[in-house]
């Protein structure tokens, strides 16, 4: 069967309601336009991460074995539990984030430039969407009848287990405004930020690298480090008493030097040996901790920055693929009520 002459007709039917068509397309179009208007802009900063985790004593032989099968093998230590996957969880937690709310923010609004913080800027400073803001609006006239608009006090440190509620409400808005996903077979990490400033966005991006970093290698060094810190502190006292007991000789022996007395001779050599053990002491626990400090250094981890946070000069949505959108949407509408509902004349 020839269906030529159909959509001949369609073709006729739908240039024949021209005028209603361009009658949606224009109702699309202001449409469009309002929202692009009155929507608010996100920046995006992408990072990716490759975690490379020090192979560690604690790890045996099973970290060697995981490297001989190859990189489809992930191989964890019960002892080591903060991996990859877990970054996430870590980026996420309270305590990281609130950490996070400290960073400073310049904001410019009218032409004036106001300094704040990450939290001041999510509470006083975030544009909301014409949608929100018309549903808010009750809520803001109940709140300043009230009178609980008037602290907008914007504090420089926080504690994670006695947040106010606007805090919690930050943390949440922050905790939002993150993903962190782990590519466990290709071992890389990926961080994306959102935020209605690109500065800000770029600025939380490069801290939350910063607080991984640290947090991962304050994990995976803490028994190091408190090692070098004993042997420190060991090698500390041991100097100072090895220091003494030379004092002690050196003195000693220039006020005996012609002095053949027995019972001086064996205090010299009392001292002298008290000396040399100090001495001994003193040398081993430097040793030791200088092998605690090269300890230290082998299992520090090393988080490579393989794409690092760039500023982000375009936001989404955009204004003019929005209004396009919209009127093409409406177009799409009008043919199909031309076509399926709209009888002939």
């Amino acid at each position: 069967m020839d269906r030529d002459p159909d959509i001949l007709d369609l073709f006729k039917k739908l240039f024949g309601n021209w005028k209603l068509i361009a009658k949606f397309c224009g109702c699309g179009f202001a449409i469009g336009l309002i929202l692009a208007v009155t929507s608010v802009k996100k920046y995006t900063v992408t990072s990716e991460l490759a975690p490379e985790i020090a192979e560690s004593s604690r790890m045996g032989s099973l970290a060697s074995l995981s490297s001989l099968l190859g990189a489809g093998v992930n191989v964890k230590s019960t002892t080591l539990a903060v991996y990859p996957e877990l970054y996430p969880e870590v980026v996420e937690s309270t305590p990281f984030l609130t950490n996070l709310l400290t960073i400073p923010v310049t904001v410019q609004s009218k032409g004036k430039e106001t300094q704040t913080n990450l939290y001041g800027y999510l509470c006083y400073h975030n544009r909301k969407g014409l949608l929100a803001t018309v549903l808010s609006l009750p809520f803001k006239a109940v709140a300043a009848v009230a009178g609980r608009n008037k602290d907008r006090t914007v504090p420089d440190h926080f504690c994670a287990d006695s947040l106010t509620k606007r805090q919690d409400k930050a943390v949440r808005m922050l905790r939002h405004s993150m993903k962190l996903r782990v590519d466990s077979k290709k071992n890389i990490v990926t961080l994306v930020v959102k935020s209605q400033n690109p500065q800000v966005a770029l600025d939380v991006s490069r801290k939350v690298i910063e607080g991984l970093e640290e947090y991962v290698t304050d994990y995976y060094t803490r028994k190091e480090r408190e090692d070098v810190e004993y042997y420190k502190k060991m090698c500390d006292e041991a100097r100072v008493s090895y220091l003494e007991a030379h004092r002690r000789y050196a003195s000693y022996a220039d006020a005996h030097q012609n002095v053949n007395l027995q019972s001086a001779l064996v205090e010299r050599d009392r001292l002298q040996n008290e000396f040399r053990m100090a001495f001994s002491i003193y040398n081993s626990l430097n040793q030791n901790l200088q092998a605690a400090q090269a300890k230290l250094q082998e299992n520090k981890p090393v988080i490579v920055t393989i794409e690092p946070p760039v500023y982000p000069y375009r936001g989404k949505p955009s204004r003019s693929k929005t209004v396009i959108l919209w009127t093409f949407i409406a177009g799409l509408l009008a043919c199909a009520y031309v076509i399926f509902l709209k009888k002939d004349e």
